[in-house]
């Protein structure tokens, strides 16, 4: 137990052997190369413009049946 604190916990065998065969089960995972794919680099910000666009769409058309509703 290192240092004597209230989250200081004493590790056991049992312990010790449900995380070697948790950090087992996950080896595949572990020895990827991360990403798999691909890195896209959005230099024009078509993605930030797309969504940008889509929003004040859909804003619009409520509004627009929000103010005709209205009149």
């Amino acid at each position: 137990m290192d240092f004597n604190h209230t989250d200081a916990y004493r590790v056991t065998t049992e312990d010790a052997v449900k995380f070697k065969h948790f950090m087992g089960t996950d080896k595949n995972d572990f020895q990827r190369t991360m990403p798999g794919f691909p890195m896209h680099y959005d230099t024009d910000f078509n993605y930030s413009k797309d969504r940008d666009f889509w929003l004040k769409f859909i804003l619009a058309m409520g509004f627009a049946s929000y103010g005709y509703k209205r009149w």
